[in-house]
């Protein structure tokens, strides 16, 4: 993190610990005076960069997948069931019809 001192719309300069002096475009509120230092974010390559996500944020954001995560993997477990339920119904069917179809002549007394 440095601090830059620049108006809104202009580019600032501001230097590393050990490092030459840089210069670039960071984000600053609208109204912000001229010559205000303002902190910005910068990664290795010292390019500006926005500020890493808060603990909060990313925790929620976890919390959310996990949970869709979860529904979905609830849901595809349940539609798999079903299907498979739905298969062994539909044998079943066929197998009570086969049958049927060979007893009931000889049950109803229409047997040749």
């Amino acid at each position: 993190m440095g601090d830059v001192q620049a108006a809104a719309g202009e580019s600032g300069q501001w230097a590393d610990r050990d490092g030459p002096k840089r210069t670039g475009v960071a984000r600053v509120a609208t109204g912000t005076p001229k010559g205000t230092t303002v902190p910005i974010w910068v990664d290795r390559e010292g390019t500006v960069t926005e500020a890493p996500v808060r603990p909060a944020d990313a925790a929620a954001t976890g919390w959310i997948t996990g949970c869709v995560t979860a529904g979905a993997v609830f849901a595809m477990i349940t539609n798999a069931r079903a299907d498979l339920a739905h298969m062994l119904d539909r044998r079943r069917y066929a197998r009570w019809e086969a049958e049927w179809d060979r007893l009931e002549p000889h049950w109803s007394g229409r047997s040749p």
